[in-house]
């Protein structure tokens, strides 16, 4: 459950607008930024979670505010075993 648990860590951080702790991930992709500021996370909910070696690529269902309804949409979160524990390395979304 560590990485799940690293993983909802920063779905909390997006989820109160510090979209910055994703900026390393997206290098100078500013679309993701942009758009994780206009349609803030508001709920999750995991859907799948992929096992590799050192490795676990998480799914999760997110309701979106900013006027987004209640629609669900994907967000991607890769997160990879490291000499201290699991890392968050890599983010991806749907909008």
């Amino acid at each position: 459950t560590a990485p799940e648990k690293l993983a909802e860590h920063y779905l909390e951080k997006l989820h109160d607008g510090e979209v910055d702790i994703i900026s390393t991930l997206v290098g100078t992709n500013e679309y993701i930024l942009e758009e994780e500021k206009g349609w803030p996370i508001k709920r999750w909910r995991v859907a799948n979670r992929l096992d590799k070696t050192d490795k676990v690529e998480l799914m999760y269902w997110v309701a979106r505010g900013g006027g987004y309804g209640d629609i669900e949409e994907e967000v991607y979160l890769d997160i990879g075993r490291s000499a201290g524990g699991w890392e968050l390395t890599g983010f991806s979304a749907v909008y």
